[in-house]
């Protein structure tokens, strides 16, 4: 028929396009996840047989066996024998990152390789503090982690961003009255969310109109200082960066990467009165030492593109998305003639963390990944090692990641003790005596599931096979691209 022979080519074309799409979608099929030995739901449960038991600036208990039944350490006794396949190692909880944002890429498998590299390093929980698809991911995850989906670290989220008026990022709540602040509140708490991100653009009354309805709800504030306000003038539960710490200047500091100029001016006066008004006000840091440093250090784009880690993620991030030309890195955002000043910035903070945290403020460890080359979980090993080059022990850089921090987002975690939840790492090396030996990793438990070592690397070689096929680097590599573009017009 005459109508029929009019369709032909729209046909074809329909034909073209569905073989492209199932091309594009093969291609960026991610290996079969990895699956944990059975977990142990009844006795005699998962026995991990003389070893030390440390929860990092609390307890140090050697010749010790360890009994986990479902999900919970059952119970922890002297050992009986020297035997066992963890025999004469270290079992620490888990590291803790409370400072990253989960991938939003709409490259498939983003998700399951993340929560997979954070397990690999040996990161049980994690705290994304700003979902650009308004939360969408952050339950996706949550939700996978629970039914056990594919292998990944506990996880907690903030949901959308909430900012002032202009939002920064898509999806964001934008909060400019009182009522805007309540309602956006009871919008994330009924959402199932932890925590409330608050951003740059926020002025005064809103901001504590949020920090007002966030503690009747119990939900804990994490955020930017506002580039209005300074430090003295908020009550933010858990400060991210540094933004906001450095003297008050004279006008509203730029938008980040180029709001650090004020630390120039600090001194002892100022950090003092950062001190007195976190402490009188329960306020903790997570400074995110990491993608600071990489400015401090002036790293070439080519220096850091070798990194062996650098290779643990597609090549979309490397050559995509913090690529100084067209990439989002925000080192290359740094005009160069304000690069200079880094140093002089790193110094100061690094004095003033270090007193903070001599004087009680709780610090809490976070990397901002994926930003600036920052790997999940490898970059929170480089953020611990950090901590020990501003002056502070290997221990207390421990105690911040996997105790305190983790105790900061449930009581359950962080120390090991007979009820609590089975977040673990199996350590060959004393993690507490020298950083390095977090590399030293011989399995990962997490919610009483145990992965050991000699799978997880089987594991990563997969991954990296995966994504270094000529199909998947193509197909993705264009994906990412037109999403900057996108993010660039909204911008």
């Amino acid at each position: 028929m005459q109508f029929s022979d009019e369709l032909k080519p729209m046909e074809t074309t329909l034909s073209i396009l569905a073989i492209i799409t199932l091309a594009f979608i093969l291609a960026l099929q991610i290996p079969h996840p990895l699956q944990p030995i059975p977990s142990h739901d009844e006795a005699p449960g998962l026995i991990l047989n003389n070893v030390t038991v440390v929860s990092p600036g609390l307890e140090n208990m050697t010749q010790q066996q360890l009994t986990i039944i479902g999900n919970t350490i059952n119970r922890i006794e002297k050992a009986q024998h020297n035997t066992g396949e963890f025999s004469g190692m270290f079992v620490l909880p888990g590291l803790t990152d409370m400072h990253v944002h989960l991938p939003t890429s709409q490259i498939p498998g983003q998700e399951e390789l993340f929560a997979f590299l954070y397990l690999y390093h040996g990161v049980t929980a994690i705290r994304d503090v700003g979902d650009m698809t308004g939360g969408h991911v952050v339950k996706t995850m949550k939700q996978a982690f629970h039914e056990n989906r594919y292998p990944g670290p506990r996880i907690f989220g903030c949901g959308p961003f909430v900012d002032g008026d202009p939002p920064l990022f898509p999806n964001s709540v934008q909060v400019t009255t009182l009522q805007q602040a309540r309602e956006a509140v009871l919008a994330i708490k009924d959402n199932g969310f932890d925590c409330i991100k608050v951003y740059n653009e926020l002025d005064q009354a809103p901001l504590d109109a949020l920090i007002q309805e966030a503690n009747d709800h119990q939900l804990t504030v994490v955020g930017h200082v506002p580039r209005r306000l300074s430090f003295e003038n908020v009550k933010i539960d858990d400060i991210q960066h540094s933004f906001g710490l450095g003297p008050k200047p004279q006008s509203e500091l730029p938008l980040p990467p180029n709001n650090f100029k004020n630390w120039q001016q600090m001194n002892d006066l100022r950090r003092q009165q950062l001190i007195d008004h976190a402490l009188a006000n329960d306020i903790s840091l997570t400074p995110t030492l990491a993608p600071l440093k990489r400015k401090v250090d002036q790293h070439s784009y080519q220096k850091l593109r070798e990194q062996e880690s650098s290779h643990y993620l597609p090549d979309l991030y490397r050559d995509v998305l913090w690529h100084p030309d067209g990439g989002m890195i925000s080192l290359w955002r740094v005009p160069e003639k304000d690069r200079e000043q880094y140093p002089i910035i790193w110094q100061e903070l690094s004095k003033t963390l270090l007193a903070m945290h001599q004087a009680g403020v709780e610090i809490h460890s976070g990397t901002d990944t994926p930003a600036e080359f920052n790997v999940p979980g490898k970059a929170l090993q480089e953020e611990l090692q950090l901590f020990v080059d501003i002056g502070l022990s290997p221990e207390e850089a421990l105690q911040i990641s996997s105790v305190t921090s983790s105790q900061a987002l449930s009581p359950a975690l962080g120390v090991i003790r007979e009820g609590r939840l089975a977040d673990l790492v199996i350590y060959k090396e004393d993690p507490t005596r020298n950083v390095d030996a977090l590399k030293s990793i011989a399995a990962v438990i997490v919610n009483g599931r145990l992965y050991r070592r000699a799978d997880l690397d089987q594991q990563l070689n997969r991954y990296i096979e995966h994504h270094q096929s000529l199909s998947y680097q193509l197909t993705s590599n264009t994906l990412t691209k037109a999403t900057i573009k996108m993010m660039t017009l909204f911008r």
